[in-house]
């Protein structure tokens, strides 16, 4: 009797050793992938600033473009940069007084979205990642 209680108590310590394994194996795992996902933003979102800076740049030049270009036809440097600038001053204050709120709303749910597609294709639908997969 005595050891049938000593066989059981020591089958309990080493099902707890191997939940305890797994579990802090789950863990790891999850961290993991969590920087995996963070990094993959954060160097998507680099890629777009940098895209986004060239061509706003472009953007920059063409305007400065523009200027001269009308202020030749006009005979007027500053009436030609003055005319350039006029759209860009509207746009710019139509986005500013504009609520953001939708915007910030849209930002948010494609993030979210492009992070639990990451992680949803990181962990298969068993909850088995794709090197566990592998593995068996």
């Amino acid at each position: 009797m005595a050891s049938q209680e000593t066989e059981k108590t020591s089958d309990e310590q080493i099902s707890a050793r191997d939940l305890r394994t797994y579990i802090e194996s789950r863990v790891e795992l999850l961290t993991i992938s969590i920087a995996e996902q963070i990094a993959t933003a954060v160097s998507g979102s680099i890629q777009k600033f940098t895209g986004t800076l060239f061509l706003g740049a472009g953007g920059l030049f063409l305007w400065i473009a523009l200027g001269f270009f009308l202020g030749e036809l006009l005979q007027s440097q500053s009436l030609g940069f003055l005319l350039a600038g006029l759209p860009l001053l509207l746009i710019g204050i139509v986005l500013y007084n504009r609520s953001s709120r939708k915007m910030e709303e849209k930002i948010q749910a494609e993030i979210i979205h492009k992070v639990t597609h990451q992680i949803r294709s990181a962990v298969g639908h068993n909850g088995k990642t794709d090197k566990e997969k592998i593995k068996d």
